[in-house]
């Protein structure tokens, strides 16, 4: 028995639920689904509450340090920050997230992005909060990077063939026939004395 780790879920980010962008340098990574409860009390229920869900929302809340590479800052964190100040579909981006051991747990959905610095001391590494409020449904999905089964091969014949007297191999081993042996000739030739 092991215990699973934080760090196994992947973020990836969309701007059209298609193509598909890492968002990398995560530090913590914080799915949420919050049902509404209303009360569905009645006489039948001797006394007890009762509770019925009438509505969900999710977010999901991530932390990330700034990353640089080739004097570029992280494409999937530069969609984010591209969503502040925005308006309609350019505040929104849809959002995934999954095990990246390929275990059965994977989510997608759209969602309107917030984006705001949370390390700002002299001495501190840049991170980035990145909060992704649920717009719409939130669905399961088959887990990306879970492996897909490798195609079945047909059976393959054997390689073992039969030679023939001359010690040759025949052209199709499997039609040839081993010749029998005559056992009065057999006989007969043990039988005979040497000269």
């Amino acid at each position: 028995m092991t215990i699973a780790l934080a760090r196994r879920f992947k973020v990836e980010i969309s701007k059209d639920g298609t193509t598909w962008n890492p968002l990398n340098g995560l530090t913590d990574f914080n799915p949420k689904f919050d049902p509404t409860l209303q009360d569905a009390n009645d006489y039948e229920n001797e006394g007890w509450g009762s509770k019925e869900i009438t509505m969900n929302t999710w977010s999901l809340e991530c932390k990330a340090n700034r990353i640089i590479t080739a004097n570029r800052f992280d494409e999937g964190q530069e969609l984010c920050r591209k969503c502040v100040g925005k308006f309609g579909e350019d505040a929104r981006l849809y959002v995934r997230w999954y095990d990246r051991n390929g275990m059965p747990e994977a989510h997608q959905g759209r969602a309107i992005v917030g984006y705001t610095q949370s390390k700002t001391g002299v001495a501190d590494l840049e991170e980035v909060s990145i909060t992704f409020t649920g717009d719409g449904v939130c669905e399961e999905i088959d887990n990306p990077a879970a492996s897909s089964p490798a195609p079945s091969s047909p059976s393959t014949p054997s390689t073992e063939s039969a030679v023939s007297g001359d010690g040759t191999t025949p052209e199709n081993p499997a039609s040839y026939t081993v010749p029998s042996i005559d056992e009065s000739t057999e006989d007969t030739a043990s039988a005979t004395p040497a000269e």
